[in-house]
């Protein structure tokens, strides 16, 4: 089979996920041999305190491909992905969660549109998060919405919702050109 993609890093932020995280690396480096022979896969862990780390440990002995990144201390999600994109090598990027929440099984038919595009962002469908993450991400965006492009007139893709703030951005400003996403 021909690779999709010249090389890949594959990389995921890991807090407390000993019970998500092995099967994650396990399909990561499944998946991503599907998609090129020239893989790299990057745990952070994010300073955890469950046995995520030893786990770890005993993985990396059995892939070679698999790298680990550790914090001593929790430094939170944001620095847990600076440190992935920093520790990757690879020509292309994914990264998602350590938690298991996202199927890395949908990254084939991200990497069919990396052929025409610089970037390839994918969002959640249908979320498992409980009620109340719920709100507050509906909250959130509506919320950058009215400030950023109803008031500032802004086209931004925000938290991958490409369509709806394309729509947001059309009704805000109903005399602007049409718009072409890649």
């Amino acid at each position: 089979m021909e690779s999709i993609l010249p090389s890949l890093t594959i990389f995921f932020p890991c807090y407390n996920d000993e019970r998500t995280i092995e099967q994650l690396v396990e399909d990561a480096i499944s998946v991503g041999y599907g998609l090129t022979d020239d893989l790299e896969v990057i745990v952070i862990d994010d300073g955890s305190i469950d046995g995520s780390r030893r786990l770890l440990e005993t993985l990396r002995m059995r892939h070679s491909e698999l790298q680990l990144v550790c914090h001593d201390l929790n430094r939170g999600y944001g620095a847990a992905l600076r440190s992935g994109f920093s520790a990757a090598t690879r020509e292309w990027v994914f990264y998602t969660d350590g938690d298991g929440q996202y199927d890395v099984g949908d990254l084939p038919e991200l990497a069919t549109e990396a052929v025409n595009a610089d970037v390839v962002n994918g969002h959640k469908i249908s979320r498992s998060d409980r009620w109340h993450r719920i709100w507050i991400g509906i909250a959130h965006v509506a919320l950058v919405r009215v400030f950023l492009i109803c008031r500032f007139g802004i086209l931004t893709v925000i938290s991958g919702y490409c369509e709806q703030a394309l729509w947001i951005d059309l009704i805000c400003n109903p005399t602007a050109d049409r718009f072409a996403l890649n």
